[in-house]
């Protein structure tokens, strides 16, 4: 699992040293240190699966059993890379495809879960975030994570939402904005769509589809890859041994990768 990143960093910490290093003149010795000593703090083998450990013991706060419509899926990340996994737990159901999400953050002391909830009004849908890969805009500035995620409502036959959902990790509050809006009306013999940004204001179909590009000009793209667990209704978590558990919660954060 994530030995590669240790290998690298000390790849380029030799480099570094031997005058090779294409950043050895705006980086010191001090800030190489700090900079490692992090990655070994928090990328280390024994450290991950305590975490997993972790959070399979308290599989009790965000485990979900099959529900209307829809069955519980989860997935392992580290949405902030600040070396504290976070479990999510996420359903969509209903004939309109409403999503509904919920994060759980390994706390500060490594030995519980913080959860967390995005603020929403009754009746909304949140992002679909049940996909295998997202962009993701990078600020270096405020080293924040941006994850861009759709969400598509089907409210009747003949009219259905769409928007594009920034979601980020920072300091312990998860936050989403929503970068911009399509409507659909399905007629007898025709379809009308409109687009419109996160103010209201009308925009083209290009525009729509690129909006995190045009928010997020700045920041650097990247791409980030979920690995996502789907329990048989045979076999939910909730009848798996601690073990099994562990392996397939471990499984799922080593599909975790933000390249």
């Amino acid at each position: 699992m994530k030995i590669r990143m240790i290998i690298t960093a000390l790849a380029f910490f030799v480099s570094v040293l031997s005058g090779c290093g294409k950043h050895s003149d705006s980086l010191n010795n001090g800030e190489l240190e700090g900079s490692l000593a992090s990655s070994f703090e928090s990328r280390t083998e024994n450290d991950v699966e305590r975490q997993i450990q972790v959070i399979a013991d308290n599989m009790d706060l965000w485990v979900g059993l099959t529900d209307y419509g829809g069955i519980y899926q989860y997935t392992v990340t580290d949405l902030d890379q600040n070396g504290r996994l976070e479990l999510i737990t996420s359903i969509n159901q209903g004939t309109g495809r409403f999503t509904y999400s919920s994060y759980y953050e390994i706390n500060e002391a490594m030995d519980g879960l913080t959860a967390y909830e995005l603020t929403r009004q009754e009746g909304d849908s949140e992002a679909d975030i049940m996909v295998n890969s997202v962009p993701v805009y990078y600020d270096s500035e405020h080293d924040i994570y941006h994850y861009i995620f759709d969400d598509y409502i089907r409210y009747s036959y003949t009219l259905s939402h769409e928007n594009k959902r920034a979601i980020s990790l920072k300091n312990g509050e998860l936050s989403e904005t929503i970068l911009a809006y399509k409507t659909t009306q399905y007629m007898d013999s025709s379809t009308t769509c409109t687009f419109r940004d996160g103010n209201g204001n009308e925009i083209s179909n290009d525009r729509y589809c690129n909006a995190a590009d045009m928010i997020f000009p700045s920041f650097s793209k990247k791409e980030a890859d979920f690995s996502w667990y789907l329990p048989r209704t045979d076999s939910p978590l909730v009848t798996m041994d601690r073990q099994e558990l562990i392996d397939v919660l471990m499984e799922s954060y080593q599909g975790f990768l933000i390249h």
